[in-house]
């Protein structure tokens, strides 16, 4: 009989062990079950959002009891933009196929795109679809990024004022290659500004500088129409127009960063534009017409995302908080410093239909 009762003991043993082990891997994960709050975050900050995610939910929040677990996707603006437009029965212009209309499953309740000129092109299309309260939880400059061994070589008024400086010297070129029938010295990249956050900010700078008033306008189109030949789909194509002659190209100084993360021996050089340029903001967006508990567990994170406590986990991967300081971790070189830097969100439809 000793043996019998040796195995069942040892059976109860494996069992229990085997649910102990479940019940730790869940608490690993912060719960097993609960609400879960789907975030659709710009791939470039998708991870951050993830680390703050991460360590957030180790401190266990939760919703009427039930603990809130998140879920962040890395999605493009534009995708995310085209499907809610969907969702609301209209259209928005993001250079693609309108997509299809998305189960409701499918569509985040929270979403953070890289500016704030997406909710208002979103507000165009149905102004309910986001709720009103959309702070910024991280904010990157955008800069001309030119290749440092040819901003060595180039004249100084090229880059000695910075991003301002380059651009007043090339369109000056530019609007001369235009009339003369020739290439411009300062050949330029770009991606489709209806898509890119980045572009879309070097687009209304060049109007800026261009229409000093309305009778220049047929010269911002000229301008417009030339810069278009220097358009690629997306930002592994534009790193490898380096290589082919671009010369410079807008980004943000984040997205600078990390192509000289990746490639230190070609490194871009950073030029800012100036002070109080727009700037992407990162803002929290909540998706109107989720379940009340989900609504519940997004305005939890985005509070959570709002404070300082998860600033470093933005920081390490080259944001800056909202005010423009650079946290614990920050990386910097080749133009980019960890000064305080200005820069303002696109909040205003009419500049960004412009």
């Amino acid at each position: 009989m000793r043996t019998p009762i040796a195995v069942v003991a040892v059976l109860a043993l494996v069992g229990i062990t085997a649910v102990a082990v479940r019940m730790m891997a869940a608490d690993a994960n912060g719960c097993s079950s609960g609400v879960k709050l789907t975030v659709a975050a710009a791939p470039e900050i998708a991870p951050s959002v993830q680390d703050a995610a991460r360590e957030w939910m180790k401190t266990r929040p939760d919703v009427n009891g039930k603990c809130i677990q998140v879920a962040v996707q890395a999605v493009a603006a534009a995708d995310v933009a085209g499907s809610l437009a969907v969702r609301a029965g209209s259209g928005i212009d993001v250079a693609a196929k309108p997509a299809p209309t998305p189960d409701e499953a499918d569509v985040p309740a929270v979403w953070i795109p890289e500016t704030s000129a997406w909710l208002g092109r979103i507000a165009e299309a149905d102004r309910t679809a986001l709720a009103t309260l959309a702070p910024s939880v991280a904010m990157s400059p955008v800069v001309f990024a030119v290749p440092e061994s040819v901003a060595q070589a180039m004249p100084p008024a090229y880059t000695r004022s910075g991003a301002g400086g380059l651009l007043a010297a090339a369109l000056v070129d530019a609007q001369k290659a235009i009339t003369e029938h020739r290439a411009p010295a300062l050949t330029m990249g770009l991606l489709d500004p209806r898509r890119d956050g980045a572009s879309l900010v070097a687009a209304i700078v060049v109007r800026d500088l261009v229409v000093t008033d309305e009778t220049k306008l047929p010269a911002l189109i000229a301008v417009y129409r030339l810069l278009n030949k220097g358009k690629v789909p997306d930002l592994a194509t534009l790193q490898k127009a380096y290589a082919q002659g671009v010369k410079a190209a807008p980004l943000s100084e984040q997205a600078t960063l990390a192509i000289n993360a990746a490639a230190p021996n070609a490194p871009l050089l950073a030029l800012a534009l100036p002070p109080g340029s727009p700037a992407l903001d990162y803002p929290y967006a909540t998706v109107t017409g989720k379940p009340r508990e989900v609504e519940l567990a997004a305005a939890k994170f985005r509070t959570a995302l709002s404070g300082p406590t998860y600033r470093d986990a933005f920081a390490k991967h080259g944001f800056r908080a909202p005010d423009g300081s650079a946290g614990a971790g920050f990386p910097v070189g080749h133009g980019v410093t960890a000064a305080q830097a200005a820069g303002n969100p696109l909040t205003d439809p009419a500049r960004v239909g412009e």
